[in-house]
């Protein structure tokens, strides 16, 4: 499948499967923008994009900052990002993002009437299907 010239923001795609995702979505012609609240390695997996890849420093807790980040207006959003624990939503500190849970923000762009893309919401069970 051929996606050129679709802007897709990948949050949570520093490392792990949002850095495969973005590496696949560049790969299909996609223009991403990599948000992630770890610049190392959300610069890393622009380089190792292209230069037409962007890094977007972000807190997904932030809905000022998400705000921010959604004004890009993809047409792809894949919502990765989070702590990843294997913890019920009940038991999970403040520093790790529930997957489950969206920012008002991200609910804001999604519920727009001129969203015409897609959005992916992930957990940690997709990932072992999505690298094969």
């Amino acid at each position: 499948m051929r996606i050129d010239g679709k802007r897709a923001v990948v949050t949570g795609g520093a490392v792990g499967i949002g850095r495969a995702i973005a590496l696949r979505l560049a790969a299909a012609g996609a223009e991403v923008v990599v948000a992630d609240i770890d610049v190392a390695g959300g610069s890393r997996t622009c380089e190792l994009i292209s230069s037409s890849a962007r890094f977007v420093q972000v807190d997904m807790r932030d809905d000022a900052a998400v705000t921010d980040l959604m004004a890009c207006q993809p047409q792809i959003l894949v919502n990765n990002a989070g702590g990843g624990a294997a913890l019920p939503v009940a038991e999970r500190g403040p520093e790790l993002v529930p997957l489950e849970v969206l920012t008002d923000a991200v609910v804001r762009f999604v519920e727009d009437e001129s969203l015409a893309g897609r959005v992916v919401l992930l957990d940690r069970g997709a990932e072992p299907r999505f690298l094969e």
